[in-house]
């Protein structure tokens, strides 16, 4: 009974080793590849949302907590619509992103949207998960165009 007991141990262990094996090869190669995104292209912001940025006081004041206590320099400007997912020029709200590799701290800070005349954190939009400012957030680190400044501004990179 001892042998066939060992036989099924070395079996367990061989069947173990081999799982191990696998799982290494699958994390070596999700590395390599780096998860399969493509980069972004950066293309320039859209002059209307830059100035309608720079032009608020209160969005100029949010962009000046960002650069001094967040540390931004950069921004993604984009158009999203209801669902916060990217669109074309005009097709949805104006929208500010702060690039980061997580989401920040303070998920207020991550960025802003346009709607009507008023910016408003991107986080606090009805029905967007946390998860979604993140990812906004990995999409400007990987591709912002504009620069943001200590007054607030945004500019050109």
């Amino acid at each position: 009974m001892e042998a066939s007991a060992a036989g099924s141990a070395r079996g367990r262990l061989a069947i173990a080793l081999g799982a191990c094996v696998l799982l290494a090869a699958i994390v070596v190669l999700v590395l390599a590849l780096g998860g399969g995104g493509e980069q972004r292209a950066v293309v320039a912001p859209e002059p209307e949302c830059v100035s309608a940025w720079n032009s608020d006081a209160d969005a100029a004041a949010y962009g000046r907590h960002n650069f001094n206590f967040h540390s931004y320099e950069g921004a993604l400007v984009i158009f999203l619509d209801a669902a916060q997912e990217e669109v074309g020029v005009g097709e949805g709200d104006c929208a500010v992103i702060f690039p980061s590799q997580v989401l920040d701290s303070e998920p207020v800070a991550a960025g802003q949207v346009l709607q009507g005349r008023v910016w408003k954190p991107l986080s606090s939009l009805p029905g967007i998960e946390l998860t979604r400012v993140a990812e906004l957030q990995v999409s400007a680190a990987e591709a912002p165009n504009a620069r943001l400044d200590a007054t607030g501004q945004l500019g050109e990179l």
